[in-house]
């Protein structure tokens, strides 16, 4: 018997728009962009369990702010206001101002009119009835009133002057970029009015505490990997392992999808992956050269390619340095005793890197004052064995384990056998 059809969520572009703002936006709390992310997954056809094991929370969770948007609309996913305990005002004692003391004879006040103008000469902020003072009551700044010592002005003292938070305030005094340039000559105006000064010391606890910290999700990193892969190399395994842990130490959660359906249904796998919160892209080596859609498809995310396996559009690039790589690898086999080192490369590779690694291989026979066996750019099994017979290495370069077995073969050769083969990728056996 069929199953119950899912009743997935009707969204407007305007609503869609604004909820995937809400996931993205780092203004968002962690509950509003789960409560985004719900709704938008479920308009995307997942069902309601399904949700609820992409997010990590119940299934009762998703059914009641999915039932909330279908009311309220997005009005519904915020928090109804009344709930929670209310603040209680701080009371504070009153202030005798002619005299020095207040209620049950506790000093609360030593401010005189004329302390209030040397203060305010000063430009500094005067609180007469409080427990803090914004920087110095009077005097010169940089000491306190009573000569007890020297008293800073503090960050919260600063955003209030300022007229801005305290967080906002804080992203100023640390040179953040995220500040617009109005809010930040107000703060540092501020801060030079009340003679502000950093406290290296705890600069340095701030650093500690934040290293021992667990970072709160920020969103997440997805590699676009290809289902030609099978299995994955080991190469990638590796390589997506580190990935993950050093995402996890930002704050970021790693995952992969298929590149393949990011091809064959762009527009709907950016819409996906806007509904799982996904910033940022990473594209590590594919199976064969590639193009992929557009550009204008992928300025939404940030996006890294780690290899030359795509070829367009072009992105930025953080790829090993094959010429180097090269290099090192003749040289180990040169420690192996071996003398005669031949390189069997793809012609379109070599193209796709701009020639590294016959550079690489030059370079290393040029600096040994060695012998150079020729290239072979890998066309037919027939030239390759002519290339062998002419040549006679002792040890063949190439690019990864497949290339390895399918040479050994063609020549007739066993791995390990009397010829050394060495891999500038991988090596899976």
């Amino acid at each position: 018997m069929a199953g119950r059809p899912i009743l997935t969520v009707q969204l407007s572009s305007a609503e869609r728009r604004e909820l995937e703002r809400q996931v993205r936006s780092g203004a968002s709390t962690k509950s509003q962009a789960e409560r985004a992310r719900v709704v938008l997954l479920r308009a995307d056809g997942l069902s309601q369990e399904q949700t609820a094991k992409e997010l990590g929370c119940s299934a009762r969770r998703v059914s009641t702010w999915v039932a909330r948007f279908r009311r309220m609309g997005i009005e519904g996913l915020a928090d109804k206001p009344g709930r929670g305990r209310k603040p209680k005002a701080k009371q504070t004692p009153p202030v005798n101002r002619r005299g020095t003391r207040g209620r049950k004879g506790t000093v609360v006040s030593d401010i005189s009119q004329s302390g209030r103008a040397a203060g305010a000469a000063n430009g500094n902020a005067v609180q007469s009835g409080g427990t803090e003072f914004s920087a110095f009551i009077s005097g010169s700044p940089g000491t306190d009133p009573g000569g007890t010592g020297e008293v800073h002005a503090s960050v919260r003292s600063v955003a209030r002057a300022a007229g801005v938070s305290s967080m906002t305030a804080s992203r100023v005094l640390r040179n953040e970029r995220s500040v617009s340039a109005a809010v930040r000559r107000r703060v540092l105006k501020a801060a030079h009015d009340q003679g502000y000064r950093p406290d290296p010391n705890l600069d340095k606890l701030m650093l500690y505490l934040r290293k021992r910290r667990t970072h709160r999700l920020q969103g997440n990193i997805c590699a676009l990997v290809s289902k030609d892969w099978k299995p994955i190399p080991t190469f990638h395994k590796r390589a997506f392992e580190s990935a993950r842990l050093r995402a996890e130490e930002l704050g970021f959660a790693f995952d992969t999808l298929e590149i393949d359906e990011f091809a064959a249904h762009p527009t709907r796998t950016v819409r996906m992956l806007r509904s799982r919160g996904v910033a940022g892209l990473v594209l590590p080596s594919q199976p064969h050269a590639r193009t992929l859609p557009a550009r204008d498809i992928w300025d939404e995310f940030s996006v890294i390619a780690a290899s030359y396996s795509i070829t367009e559009p072009s992105f930025h690039r953080v790829v090993p340095d094959q010429i180097k790589n090269i290099h090192l690898i003749c040289k180990r086999l040169t420690e192996r005793g071996c003398e005669r080192i031949g390189l069997v490369i793809l012609r379109g590779l070599e193209r796709r890197t701009r020639y590294q690694y016959t550079g690489g291989f030059a370079a290393f026979h040029l600096e040994a004052g060695r012998e150079m066996l020729p290239v072979h750019f890998r066309s037919s099994k027939e030239s390759l064995s002519s290339w062998y017979r002419s040549t006679k290495p002792d040890a063949i370069i190439v690019d990864s384990s497949w290339s390895a077995r399918w040479i050994s073969e063609l020549l007739g050769l066993t791995i390990p056998g009397l010829v050394v083969f060495a891999a500038f990728s991988h090596l899976d056996f």
